[in-house]
Order: structure tokens, then C-alpha cells, then sequence
């Protein structure tokens, strides 16, 4: 079996030694010593496994990643229509008390940002709205006033909520086709012995079998409770624990998530200078990560969708530092380009705030064990 990162290939070849022969392309520099093998040479090219230039390859990925990262057709846009929360989890910046409304100004220079753009564009724009919060269905009347001023824009307008899911009512629920609301992250953290000791309800000791009760109220709103390849769980965890957690939940037929890499060119909108991450207040954030620090406030949104950068440092670095593009332990890697380099803003903590995350991705670190698992599921059963 033979996998390749750069084309995602898992191929099996028979009857043929290929790693002494790639062995013998790589030490010649040369592919001539697949001259008696012309459709195993051929096959090879396709697959990418032999390719003409390294830097060539590597030019092409990043080419291709800066087109994305500057394309002014697509705006990742996430907007927090409040920062009040009804939970008090302990690592959460959390803000109690009377709830946080979107100011007039914000949501008008919101909707004619996001129109400026859209009117500069030779074709029709597409805003990726995230809605997140605090609790952003605290305030789920701002979210409809909005959603309808940018429909009125002419966009195309997909939408997802990121939510606790405590507020996740019948009625809100069959409002979100006519928000283009495609997605819902519900956030849980375990079962509901660990959950309700660190996602904590400010007056409900048992949010867990409240958010599990919504999650079925409305009939539908769950498509499929197994999953299927789009979905995904991300958690917290290290990347042996995510590894085992997957692998788990299908040998116990709960999920028919693959564990196989994804072959997607990804780019986070960090990177991106029309992604915007903007507060109840016209507040712009470094990134969603940051959203509630005021030290990471770097802007403001004007009521005519003006941006103003205020702390132009922090903003630079975010567009343009700690790429994984220019990273020559990330070039050299067996496993690029299909990771995608990891979160962008943690390898910016990484470098400018002494901090040590791993971005590695769980397939660099278990590949072999998870190739041999996606053998077994697809092939073995």
C-alpha cells in the first residue's frame, strides 16, 4: 500500500517491489529507471507521486492559497450580536448581567461593508456568516434584523450558529431556513457528568439534558444523529485522544465519520483581508479566537462600513506571519500539504507570544494506524 500527501492517493500495487523502485527514481534523480514500467510510470505521474519539480509543486500550493486568501467574491464574516452569556463556564471571558444589544451603528455598517464589497465585485459575492456570541441567541432578535438587510443586499448568504443550545426553541428553529442558516454547532463538552461541571447554566445545574431535550424539539432539525462525511467533532483533546475517540465511535456504529485526510485546498479567514470578525458594537476582532478580549480588539466598523484599524501590528501579523507557507519544517514535511498548516492563530501565539501548541494534525502523528483502519472499514467488513 502506498499513500501520497500531495494527491491523497492510498493505492495498492501488487506484484511489483515499488518502494525499492522509488527508492531507485529518488537516488538517480531520474525516472528512467521506470523505462520497462510505462503504465506504472504513468499511473505514478497521475497520482503525483513522481512529479517534475518539488519547488514547482510547492509554488503551485502556494499560488493557489493566496488566490483564495484575496478573493474578494467570498467574505468569511462572523458577527456577535451580543457578548451576554446565560452560562458561566469557567474559561470563558463571559459577561453577566443586563443583555448586550447590536448598536444601530454596528449593524449599519455591517450590511454596507458587506454591500461595498459585493458592489465591486464582477460577480455575485458569498457571505459566510457565523453567528457567535457570548450567547448569540440572547439576542436573536438583532440576528433577524440583520440577516434580512444583508438578504436585501443581494448576496448569496449562508449562514451557521455556534451556540450553547440552552435557547434552541421550536420557534427559533423554524426560523432558520428563512436565515440561511445551514448548520448549527452545538457546543457540549462530554457527557453530562463532565458537561455540566464546565458548562455551567448561571441558574440550572442540568443544561445537559435541557440542550439534548431542544436538539429534538423541532422534527428534522437533526438530519441524521450518526453523522455522515461532512460532519465533524473537534475537540480540545490531544491528538492520540481525538484519534481514539473516532475510531471508537465507529466501532460502536455511533458515527460513519472517515478518518481518512481530506483533500481540500483550506485556508483559514484569518488570513484573509475581507474576513471579518466584528462585536455588538462595530468592535473588529483579530480573530474569532480572540472575540470578548478588549487587548485583541484591533479596529472599528463605522456606520457607513468604513474599516478603521487601530492596531495595525497585531493586524499584520495575523495576515501575514507564522505562514506555514514559509515555514521550512512545515515544506520539508511528509505530510504537506494537506494540513493546511494548522490554526494560524495559534501558530501566531506560538511565535510572538511564547506559546508551545501543537498544530500538528492527529493524521501526521497516527497515519499508518488510521490508513490501515480506513483499509479495514472499507475493504475487511
Amino acid at each position: 500500500m502506498l499513500y501520497n500527501s500531495l494527491s491523497n492517493v492510498f493505492i495498492k500495487i501488487d506484484e511489483i517491489d515499488l518502494l525499492s523502485l522509488l527508492q531507485q527514481v529518488q537516488a538517480a534523480n531520474s525516472d528512467s529507471v521506470l523505462s520497462n514500467y510505462p503504465d506504472l510510470k504513468k499511473d505514478l505521474v497521475k497520482a503525483k507521486i513522481i512529479v517534475e519539480s518539488d519547488e514547482q509543486e510547492i509554488l503551485r500550493i502556494k499560488y493557489l492559497q493566496r488566490i483564495i486568501r484575496h478573493d474578494k467574491h467570498v467574505i468569511p464574516l462572523t458577527v456577535l450580536p451580543t457578548l451576554s452569556c446565560n452560562f458561566k463556564c469557567p474559561y470563558c471571558f463571559e459577561k453577566k448581567g443586563k443583555i448586550e444589544r447590536m448598536n444601530k451603528t454596528a449593524i449599519s455598517g455591517i450590511v454596507k461593508l458587506v454591500k461595498t464589497i459585493a458592489d465591486e465585485n464582477t460577480r455575485k459575492t458569498l457571505v459566510n456568516l457565523t453567528w457567535m456570541g457570548g450567547e448569540p441567541l440572547m439576542n436573536f432578535n438583532d440576528m433577524t434584523i440583520l440577516t434580512t438587510k444583508l438578504q436585501e443586499t443581494n448576496v448569496n448568504l449562508q449562514a451557521k450558529i455556534i451556540t450553547n443550545g440552552y435557547l434552541l426553541t421550536k420557534n427559533v428553529i423554524e426560523q432558520m431556513p428563512a436565515m440561511n442558516v445551514y448548520l448549527t454547532q452545538v457546543t457540549i463538552d462530554g457527557l453530562k457528568e463532565q458537561h455540566n461541571k464546565t458548562r455551567m447554566h448561571v441558574k440550572d445545574t442540568n443544561s445537559f439534558d435541557k440542550i439534548i431535550e431542544n436538539l429534538f424539539i423541532s422534527p428534522g432539525f437533526i438530519e441524521d444523529i450518526k453523522g455522515d462525511k461532512k460532519g465533524s467533532v473537534k475537540c480540545e483533546f490531544d491528538t492520540t485522544a481525538i484519534k481514539d475517540f473516532y475510531k471508537e465511535m465507529f466501532l460502536r456504529k455511533v458515527t460513519n465519520y472517515s478518518v481518512y485526510p481530506r483533500n481540500i485546498v483550506n485556508e483559514c479567514a484569518v488570513r484573509s483581508p475581507n474576513s471579518f470578525s466584528i462585536g455588538p458594537k462595530g468592535e473588529l476582532y483579530s480573530c474569532w479566537e480572540n472575540i470578548g478580549y478588549k487587548e485583541h480588539i484591533i479596529g472599528q466598523v463605522d456606520k457607513d462600513g468604513k474599516v478603521f484599524i487601530t492596531k495595525e501590528l497585531e493586524y499584520l501579523r495575523y495576515m501575514l506571519c507564522a505562514d506555514y507557507l514559509d515555514d521550512p519544517k512545515c515544506l520539508k514535511c511528509f505530510f504537506f500539504p494537506i494540513c493546511s498548516g494548522g490554526c494560524p492563530e495559534k501558530r501566531i501565539r506560538n511565535e510572538f507570544c511564547g506559546a508551545n501548541f501543537d498544530n500538528c494534525s492527529m493524521h501526521k502523528k497516527h497515519l499508518e494506524e488510521l490508513l490501515d483502519f480506513h483499509y479495514y472499514k472499507k475493504y475487511k467488513q
